[in-house]
């Protein structure tokens, strides 16, 4: 509830100030600009050379209000509330009655990437060539090895010396294995044995 507060000059760009009771505030040569004012009651207040470019005012009250100077270019004033002469000064200053207009300027605001142009999009292209001079320093290890907190102990391992060499991939009874088919499907195991 800020009515018939006296927010002269007061810097409210960008701010959200959806459905504020500004009714009767003094808001001369505020600046409103981009500012949130869905569904704000601004009847009778004094908006004398106010900033409010850019700035969402659908669906606002603007009945009485002083307009005088006020900076409305591509404000949004979509179903917003005005006298005939205010209505009349807004479609001259360049304010946006139309919500599908509004959207289009907004994202015209959005900031654009610095990768957005062809000329950087050929710079990504490819993988990243990395060139080491020279390192120096001494080659360390870790303490213990990756995985060293596993219990390996009964773990069996092959050394397969031929690619082609027949070694069935699972030796357990429980599966039922083909000898001439070295696939098995992931299907055939239980959660608990994966």
């Amino acid at each position: 509830m800020l009515a018939e507060a006296n927010l002269e000059q007061v810097n409210l760009s960008r701010a959200e100030l959806i459905g504020i009771n500004l009714a009767g505030a003094n808001l001369q040569n505020a600046d409103l600009s981009l500012a949130n004012l869905t569904g704000a009651n601004l009847s009778n207040a004094n908006l004398t050379g106010a900033r409010l470019e850019g700035a969402d005012l659908s669906g606002a009250n603007l009945k009485g209000a002083n307009l005088t100077s006020a900076n409305l270019t591509s404000t949004c004033l979509f179903e917003t509330l005005l006298d005939e002469q205010s209505k009349s000064f807004a479609t001259r200053s360049g304010a946006i009655f139309s919500l599908d207009e509004f959207h289009t300027y907004t994202l015209s605001l959005a900031p654009t990437s610095p990768f957005d142009n062809a000329e950087d999009d050929e710079l990504l292209e490819g993988e990243p060539t990395i060139f080491i001079e020279s390192a120096e320093g001494e080659f360390m290890l870790p303490d213990q090895p990756y995985g060293s907190d596993r219990n390996y102990d009964n773990a069996e391992t092959a050394q397969i010396e031929d690619p082609s060499q027949e070694i069935p991939i699972i030796s357990d009874p429980q599966y039922d294995f083909d000898e001439t088919d070295q696939t098995i499907s992931i299907s055939d195991f239980e959660v608990s044995d994966i």
